[in-house]
Protein backbone atom coordinates (compact mmCIF):
# COMPACT_ATOMS: atom_id res chain seq x y z
CA UNK A 1 0.00 0.00 0.00
CA UNK A 2 1.19 3.88 -0.88
CA UNK A 3 0.72 5.75 1.65
CA UNK A 4 -0.25 9.66 1.22
CA UNK A 5 2.80 11.54 0.36
CA UNK A 6 4.06 14.62 1.33
CA UNK A 7 6.24 17.33 -1.03
CA UNK A 8 7.86 20.41 0.27
CA UNK A 9 7.62 23.06 -2.14
CA UNK A 10 6.07 26.53 -2.27
CA UNK A 11 3.81 26.65 -5.67
CA UNK A 12 3.73 23.61 -6.27
CA UNK A 13 2.32 22.85 -9.66
CA UNK A 14 1.62 19.28 -10.64
CA UNK A 15 1.79 20.06 -14.39
CA UNK A 16 5.30 21.99 -14.45
CA UNK A 17 7.42 18.84 -12.69
CA UNK A 18 10.09 17.28 -14.96
CA UNK A 19 12.04 14.42 -14.98
CA UNK A 20 15.38 13.52 -16.11
CA UNK A 21 15.95 9.91 -14.80
CA UNK A 22 19.67 10.16 -15.52
CA UNK A 23 22.12 9.97 -13.02
CA UNK A 24 23.63 13.03 -11.58
CA UNK A 25 26.45 11.85 -9.59
CA UNK A 26 25.07 11.26 -6.75
CA UNK A 27 22.45 7.69 -6.35
CA UNK A 28 19.81 9.89 -7.43
CA UNK A 29 18.06 10.78 -10.80
CA UNK A 30 18.65 14.61 -12.01
CA UNK A 31 15.39 15.83 -11.50
CA UNK A 32 12.63 13.74 -10.29
CA UNK A 33 9.65 14.51 -7.83
CA UNK A 34 10.77 13.42 -4.18
CA UNK A 35 8.03 12.92 -1.01
CA UNK A 36 8.03 11.89 2.17
CA UNK A 37 5.04 9.88 3.81
CA UNK A 38 2.54 11.44 5.35
CA UNK A 39 0.33 9.12 7.96
CA UNK A 40 -1.70 11.48 9.65
CA UNK A 41 0.35 12.45 12.12
CA UNK A 42 2.43 15.79 10.79
CA UNK A 43 5.36 15.36 13.25
CA UNK A 44 7.15 12.31 10.92
CA UNK A 45 7.31 13.23 7.96
CA UNK A 46 10.65 12.49 7.35
CA UNK A 47 12.02 15.03 5.32
CA UNK A 48 10.70 17.54 7.25
CA UNK A 49 12.24 16.19 10.21
CA UNK A 50 15.53 15.68 8.46
CA UNK A 51 15.17 19.49 7.11
CA UNK A 52 14.82 20.42 10.99
CA UNK A 53 17.86 19.22 12.34
CA UNK A 54 19.88 19.40 9.51
CA UNK A 55 19.13 22.39 6.73
CA UNK A 56 16.11 24.24 8.57
CA UNK A 57 16.70 26.63 5.87
CA UNK A 58 15.47 24.72 3.21
CA UNK A 59 11.92 24.21 5.26
CA UNK A 60 9.24 26.25 3.07
CA UNK A 61 5.77 27.76 4.15
CA UNK A 62 3.83 25.21 2.08
CA UNK A 63 3.65 21.47 1.73
CA UNK A 64 1.47 19.58 -0.69
CA UNK A 65 -0.25 16.22 0.82
CA UNK A 66 -0.44 13.95 -2.76
CA UNK A 67 -2.81 11.29 -2.52
CA UNK A 68 -1.97 7.78 -4.57
CA UNK A 69 -3.95 6.05 -6.97
CA UNK A 70 -4.68 2.34 -5.67
CA UNK A 71 -2.94 0.96 -8.62
CA UNK A 72 0.40 2.83 -7.75
CA UNK A 73 3.57 0.51 -8.66
CA UNK A 74 6.68 1.24 -6.05
CA UNK A 75 9.30 -0.63 -5.93
CA UNK A 76 10.11 -0.95 -2.11
CA UNK A 77 13.44 -0.59 0.04
CA UNK A 78 13.92 -1.43 3.34
CA UNK A 79 16.43 -3.87 3.39
CA UNK A 80 19.90 -4.12 2.27
CA UNK A 81 18.49 -7.33 0.22
CA UNK A 82 15.98 -5.02 -1.45
CA UNK A 83 18.62 -3.00 -2.48
CA UNK A 84 20.74 -6.06 -3.65
CA UNK A 85 17.73 -8.11 -4.77
CA UNK A 86 18.05 -10.03 -8.35
CA UNK A 87 15.19 -7.58 -9.75
CA UNK A 88 16.90 -4.42 -8.51
CA UNK A 89 20.74 -5.60 -9.42
CA UNK A 90 19.87 -6.38 -13.03
CA UNK A 91 18.95 -3.01 -13.53
CA UNK A 92 22.06 -1.47 -11.62
CA UNK A 93 24.93 0.09 -13.06
CA UNK A 94 28.22 -1.22 -11.22
CA UNK A 95 30.83 -0.06 -12.76
CA UNK A 96 30.55 3.53 -11.15
CA UNK A 97 33.67 4.68 -7.88
CA UNK A 98 29.82 5.65 -6.11
CA UNK A 99 28.91 1.49 -6.12
CA UNK A 100 26.10 -0.30 -7.15
CA UNK A 101 23.58 2.55 -8.22
CA UNK A 102 19.78 2.53 -8.95
CA UNK A 103 18.85 2.82 -13.47
CA UNK A 104 15.90 4.99 -12.44
CA UNK A 105 15.13 5.04 -15.87
CA UNK A 106 15.24 1.12 -16.29
CA UNK A 107 13.24 1.06 -13.27
CA UNK A 108 10.14 3.50 -14.99
CA UNK A 109 10.82 1.60 -18.46
CA UNK A 110 9.89 -1.95 -16.05
CA UNK A 111 6.54 -0.26 -15.23
CA UNK A 112 7.44 1.26 -11.73
CA UNK A 113 6.42 4.78 -10.92
CA UNK A 114 8.64 5.29 -8.12
CA UNK A 115 10.92 3.77 -5.37
CA UNK A 116 10.23 3.97 -2.08
CA UNK A 117 13.68 3.67 0.80
CA UNK A 118 12.64 3.46 3.86
CA UNK A 119 14.14 4.96 6.99
CA UNK A 120 16.03 1.88 7.70
CA UNK A 121 16.98 1.43 4.36
CA UNK A 122 17.95 5.42 4.65
CA UNK A 123 19.94 4.54 7.82
CA UNK A 124 22.09 1.89 6.13
CA UNK A 125 23.52 4.56 4.06
CA UNK A 126 24.69 5.94 7.26
CA UNK A 127 26.14 3.05 8.39
CA UNK A 128 29.67 1.43 9.35
CA UNK A 129 28.69 -1.41 10.27
CA UNK A 130 29.72 -3.81 7.46
CA UNK A 131 29.22 -7.65 6.59
CA UNK A 132 29.37 -9.62 3.67
CA UNK A 133 26.19 -7.91 2.13
CA UNK A 134 26.45 -4.12 3.22
CA UNK A 135 29.48 -2.99 1.87
CA UNK A 136 31.55 -0.09 1.90
CA UNK A 137 30.47 0.46 -1.84
CA UNK A 138 26.93 -0.26 -1.05
CA UNK A 139 26.42 1.85 1.96
CA UNK A 140 28.17 4.88 -0.37
CA UNK A 141 25.55 4.24 -2.59
CA UNK A 142 22.71 4.42 -0.10
CA UNK A 143 24.53 7.41 1.50
CA UNK A 144 22.62 10.03 -1.07
CA UNK A 145 19.10 8.82 0.64
CA UNK A 146 19.05 11.33 3.54
CA UNK A 147 15.46 9.75 5.31
CA UNK A 148 12.61 8.20 4.24
CA UNK A 149 11.84 9.35 0.75
CA UNK A 150 9.87 8.16 -2.37
CA UNK A 151 11.58 8.83 -5.47
CA UNK A 152 8.99 9.47 -8.21
CA UNK A 153 9.46 8.74 -12.11
CA UNK A 154 5.99 10.44 -13.15
CA UNK A 155 2.94 12.10 -11.94
CA UNK A 156 0.96 9.60 -13.11
CA UNK A 157 -0.15 7.94 -9.89
CA UNK A 158 -1.22 11.16 -8.16
CA UNK A 159 -5.14 10.79 -7.75
CA UNK A 160 -5.27 14.55 -6.10
CA UNK A 161 -3.51 17.00 -4.11
CA UNK A 162 -4.17 18.66 -0.95
CA UNK A 163 -2.46 21.53 0.02
CA UNK A 164 -0.79 21.64 3.72
CA UNK A 165 0.11 24.81 5.92
CA UNK A 166 3.61 24.33 7.54
CA UNK A 167 3.94 26.91 10.37
CA UNK A 168 7.48 24.76 11.47
CA UNK A 169 10.39 27.40 11.04
CA UNK A 170 14.25 26.93 12.86
CA UNK A 171 12.48 27.22 16.84
CA UNK A 172 9.06 27.45 15.60
CA UNK A 173 7.17 24.02 16.75
CA UNK A 174 5.98 21.45 14.29
CA UNK A 175 2.73 22.38 13.49
CA UNK A 176 0.26 22.04 10.68
CA UNK A 177 -3.32 22.00 9.26
CA UNK A 178 -4.08 19.83 6.75
CA UNK A 179 -6.32 21.12 3.68
CA UNK A 180 -7.52 19.24 0.99
CA UNK A 181 -9.51 20.40 -2.07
Amino acid sequence: MVYKQAVMMNGFDINKCEFDLSPRGANKPSRALWTSTYKDNPSNIGWIEWCYYNMPNWIEDELYLLIPKPETNVYEINTIDDYLSEELTKLSVYDNPMGPLINYQAMCNKGYDGIHFSSRAAALGHSFMFDDKLTWDVSLALNAIDCESTVWFNTNWISSVGRITNTLRNDVKLYMEVEIS
